[in-house]
C-alpha cells in the first residue's frame, strides 16, 4: 500500500498541507508542535475512523474552524483510489473517488495503517476496549462483513438494554435476543479465527525478543461462558440484567490476554518488556494483513526514541532478512534556503546501515519527519553506541530510528542509493485549500 498524495485542511495546527510522499521510507523531522504527529494522525484516521491521540474528534479541528478534512490518493494491489474524510460538529463525511459513501466502513476498507506510538502499550495495559479494537481492526481487514455484523449486534444490544431499563415484556426481549445470538456466533467465530492466525507470528517474535519470560500464551475470552450457548445465557441472566439495567455478557465484553510461563500476569512485566510485547503484537498484525491481503499496510512510527534499543535492531533484522541497506550516496539541499537542512544524513556515505530511501519534507521552512518522530536523549545514546564512527550523534540517531522504519516498509533487503532531499512538500499559503473539496 502506497500513499501517492496526502492533503490536509484545518487539521490540528495545519491550515492546509499538501505532500507527495516517497514510495519507500518517509521521515518527518522537526521541533515539538510542528505537526509531525498530526500527519501520522491523518493517515490513521483514514484507516481507523478515529485518532490514536486523546481529546476526541472535536480536537482534530483547527481552533476557530468548523470542519477538518483529509484527502489521500492510495495505491494498493495495482489500483488507485482517492479517499476523502471530513469531520465537523455534525459528524463524519466520507468520499471514495469523488462519490459520497453512506458508511464510514466503506472508506476504512481501502486504507490500512498500523501505528507504533508512545501510547501503543495500552493494547496490553489498557482496558479491554483497547484490545477489542486491536482484534476487531484485524478481523475487519480480513473480513469486511465484520463491521456490518457488529453494527447489527450493537443495535440489538441497545434495544435489549432499553427494554431492560423500561421493564419491556418478554416477547420483545426474545426478538432482540435472537438477533444478538445470531450475530454473536459469527463475531465469535471470526475473532477466534483471527487470533489463531495472529498467534503463530506473535509467538515467533516473543520467543526471539523475550526468551527470559518462557513460553507465551495468547488467551481469548469471548464474553460469555465457553460451555454455554449465548441465547441460553441471555435468558438465564435476564432477571439480573434487569436489576443492573444493561447486558452484562456478550461479544461487547470480549477480551484477550497475553501471558508468559514466568510472568502469567501483565503487571509482572517490566516497562521495557511491555513495550517489546506490544511491538510484537503490532508486527504480528502487520504480517497477518500482508499475508491475507497480499499488500503491505502503512506503518506509522511516532516518537521512536522512547522505545527500547532492541525494538529497532531486532525489527530491522526481522523484516530485512538480516541484510542491511548500504548507503552509497546521501545528499540534500533546502532549495528555499540554498543550504542543507539541519540533521541531514550527509556524513554517512559508504556506511552499512539499515536505511532505505530517506526523504526530508519541509513544512513552513522546518524539516519535519513523517514516520519516525523524535530524537530524545535515550535515542541519541543508543544510536551513538550502534554507530560509534559517526561524529554527529543527531544524524546517528536518525539512522538508528530508521532501523525500525525499514522493518515494515522493506519487503526484501536490497542495496539502494539512499538520497535525503526535499521533495514535493509544502505548507499551503493562507486561505489555500488542498483538492479534497473537489476530488473527494
Amino acid at each position: 500500500m502506497r500513499v501517492l498524495r496526502l492533503n490536509l485542511a484545518q487539521l490540528r495546527c495545519f491550515e492546509s498541507l499538501s505532500m507527495v510522499p516517497s514510495g519507500g521510507l518517509n521521515l518527518l523531522l522537526g521541533d515539538n508542535g510542528s505537526g509531525k504527529t498530526s500527519v501520522l494522525e491523518a493517515l490513521f484516521l483514514l484507516s481507523h475512523g478515529r485518532s490514536f491521540r486523546p481529546g476526541g474528534s472535536r480536537a482534530l479541528i483547527r481552533r476557530g474552524q468548523l470542519e477538518c478534512m483529509v484527502y489521500a490518493e492510495l495505491e494498493a494491489g495495482g489500483r488507485t483510489h482517492r479517499l476523502g474524510l471530513a469531520r465537523s460538529t455534525q459528524g463524519w463525511r466520507a468520499r471514495i473517488d469523488a462519490r459520497p459513501v453512506p458508511r464510514l466502513s466503506d472508506l476504512l476498507a481501502h486504507c490500512a495503517a498500523i501505528c507504533v506510538e508512545p501510547g501503543s502499550h495500552g493494547v496490553l495495559t489498557g482496558p479491554a476496549e483497547e484490545r477489542r479494537r486491536f482484534m476487531d481492526w484485524g478481523v475487519f481487514h480480513v473480513e469486511h462483513a465484520f463491521w456490518e455484523t457488529w453494527q447489527n449486534y450493537q443495535r440489538c444490544l441497545q434495544q435489549r438494554n432499553f427494554l431492560l431499563r423500561t421493564s419491556g415484556d418478554g416477547a420483545q426481549l426474545d426478538v432482540w435476543e435472537q438477533g444478538m445470538a445470531v450475530a454473536a456466533r459469527w463475531l465469535d467465530e471470526q475473532r477466534h479465527a483471527y487470533l489463531g492466525q495472529l498467534r503463530a507470528r506473535l509467538y515467533e517474535h516473543l520467543a526471539r525478543w523475550l526468551p527470559e519470560l518462557g513460553r507465551p500464551s495468547l488467551n481469548y475470552q469471548r464474553g460469555w461462558p465457553a460451555d454455554a450457548a449465548f441465547i441460553e445465557v441471555l435468558a438465564a441472566q435476564r432477571m439480573r440484567d434487569r436489576e443492573q439495567g444493561y447486558t452484562r455478557q456478550g461479544p461487547h465484553r470480549a477480551d484477550w490476554s497475553l501471558g508468559f510461563e514466568r510472568a502469567p500476569e501483565r503487571h509482572q512485566l517490566s516497562r521495557g518488556q511491555t513495550k517489546l510485547a506490544t511491538l510484537a503484537c503490532l508486527l504480528a498484525q502487520f504480517e497477518v494483513f500482508r499475508e491475507v491481503r497480499g499488500t503491505t499496510p502503512l506503518l506509522l512510527l511516532d516518537d521512536l526514541a522512547h522505545r527500547p534499543q532492541a525494538d529497532l535492531t531486532e525489527t530491522a533484522e526481522l523484516m530485512a532478512d538480516d541484510d542491511g541497506f548500504r548507503v552509497d550516496q546521501v545528499d540534500g539541499v533546502d532549495q528555499s534556503q540554498g543550504q542543507r537542512p539541519a540533521g541531514l544524513l550527509d556524513d554517512l556515505d559508504g556506511q552499512r546501515v539499515p536505511l532505505q530511501g530517506c526523504h526530508n519534507h519541509l513544512v513552513d521552512g522546518q524539516a519535519t519527519q513523517i514516520v519516525a518522530d523524535g530524537l530524545g536523549q535515550e535515542g541519541r545514546i543508543a544510536a551513538r553506541m550502534a554507530l560509534p564512527d559517526v561524529g554527529d550523534d543527531r544524524r546517528a540517531a536518525a539512522v538508528q530510528l530508521d532501523t525500525a522504519v525499514v522493518a515494515a516498509r522493506a519487503a526484501r533487503a536490497v542495496t539502494v542509493n539512499a538520497r535525503v532531499a526535499q521533495f514535493g512538500c509544502h505548507a499551503g499559503a493562507a486561505g489555500e485549500q488542498p483538492p479534497i473539496q473537489n476530488d473527494a
